[in-house]
C-alpha cells in the first residue's frame, strides 16, 4: 500500500495525544472522586461499576479517528497487470526477382502464403510488425497484436528492382527495440527479425554487414528464409515486341551470413512449415501495466462504521452519545 499524500500521515500524532489526554482526564476524575469518599466505600456506592466496558467506546473512537486520518493521506493499492510483449518483425523482399514463377504461384505469392500461415499460428501474446523492401525499405505495419492488420500488410506483388536488405534489417531492428522497450534484465530483448528474400543485397544506404552488427549489438537475432529455386526466370518485355529472359537464381550467401552473425537461423522456405522454428528465438519478457486503486473510500468507511459502533455502545450502556 502506498499513499498519495504521505505527508498527511503526520496527523496520526493526534491519536496518541488524544489517548494520553483520555488517560490523564481519567486519572483526574479518580483523584477527584477519592477526595469526596473513601475508596473502601466506593464498591458499596457503585455496586455495578462499568469497569473495562466504560473504556471500550473511547478505544473504538480512537480507532475510528485513526482510519479517518489515514484516509486523508489518500491510501492506494498499486497492482501490476502482466502482458507478454515479445515481438516478431517480418521483413519481406518485394524486389523484381520476387516475381519469378519458379515457386507456385510466384516467389512473392509463396512468401505471402507462408508468412500468413506463420502469423496465424503465432501465439496471440506476441506482437508482429511488417517491413517491406526493394531498393528502399518501408514500414508496412507497426508491431501489433491484431493479426488481421498484419496479414493485410503482407505484400502480394513485387514492385521494383534492387534489394536494400541492410536498410530493411536496420529498420526492423529499430522497430523491434521500440516495441519491447529497454531495461530487460537478461540483456536480450524478446524480439526477433525474420527476413524472407531470394538473394543478395545490392542496394540501400546500409550494408548487410552493418545491419547485422546493429542487430548483434541490440541482441535482436535475425533469422532469414530463402525462397526460390535455381530455375528462377523473369520474363520482361523489351523494344521490338521481344521478351527477355533473365535468370534470377536465389543467392543464400548473404542471408546465411546475416543469420549466423546475429544468432538467428537460416531456413529454406520450401514447405509451409519451414518457419515454425522462428518462435524459439523469442525471449520472454513481461510488460507490466501499473494500476492504482484508491483505498480512501475503504479507510473512510471503516472509520465511520467504527465510530457508529462506539456511539451506539455509548448510548446503550450509558444513555449518552459521547
Amino acid at each position: 500500500m502506498t499513499f498519495g499524500s504521505p505527508i498527511l500521515l503526520i496527523s496520526l500524532v493526534a491519536v496518541p495525544v488524544a489517548a494520553a489526554g483520555y488517560v490523564w482526564l481519567d486519572r483526574r476524575r479518580r483523584i477527584a472522586a477519592d477526595r469526596w469518599a473513601s475508596p473502601a466505600l466506593m464498591p458499596k456506592l457503585l455496586p455495578d461499576a462499568p469497569g473495562l466496558r466504560r473504556r471500550i467506546p473511547s478505544i473504538l473512537l480512537l480507532g475510528a479517528a485513526t482510519f479517518l486520518l489515514v484516509g486523508f493521506a489518500r491510501p492506494q493499492r498499486v497492482t501490476l497487470e502482466a502482458k507478454e510483449g515479445a515481438t516478431v518483425m517480418l521483413v519481406v523482399d518485394v524486389s523484381g526477382s520476387m516475381a519469378a514463377t519458379d515457386v507456385t504461384p510466384s516467389r512473392i505469392g509463396a512468401a505471402n502464403a507462408t508468412l500468413a500461415r506463420f502469423v496465424n499460428k503465432l501465439p496471440k501474446k506476441y506482437r508482429v510488425g511488417v517491413v517491406v523492401f526493394s531498393d528502399h525499405a518501408s514500414m508496412a505495419a507497426i508491431p501489433t497484436y491484431d493479426r488481421t492488420k498484419v496479414v493485410a500488410a503482407l505484400p502480394t506483388q513485387a514492385h521494383a528492382q534492387g534489394t536494400a536488405l541492410g536498410d530493411a534489417v536496420s529498420l526492423a531492428v529499430a522497430a523491434a527495440k521500440r516495441a519491447v522497450g529497454t531495461g530487460v534484465e537478461s540483456g536480450r530483448p524478446p524480439a526477433v527479425v525474420l527476413v524472407i528474400s531470394d538473394g543478395a543485397a545490392n542496394a540501400g544506404r546500409i550494408t548487410a554487414a552493418q545491419a547485422s552488427e546493429q542487430s548483434r549489438l541490440a541482441h535482436v537475432p535475425v533469422s532469414t528464409a530463402l525462397v526460390g529455386t535455381s530455375e528462377g526466370v523473369l520474363l520482361r518485355k523489351v523494344a521490338g515486341g521481344f521478351t527477355e529472359r533473365i535468370q534470377v537464381p536465389p543467392d543464400p550467401t548473404v542471408l546465411q551470413e546475416v543469420a549466423r552473425s546475429t544468432g538467428g537461423h537460416f531456413y529454406r522456405a520450401t514447405t509451409p512449415t519451414a518457419l515454425d522454428g522462428v518462435t524459439q528465438d523469442l525471449g520472454s519478457r513481461i510488460i507490466k501495466k501499473r494500476h492504482i486503486q484508491s483505498l480512501v473510500p475503504l479507510a473512510s468507511g471503516i472509520g465511520l462504521a467504527v465510530a457508529a459502533v462506539a456511539i451506539a455502545l455509548q448510548a446503550w450502556w450509558f444513555r449518552r452519545l459521547l
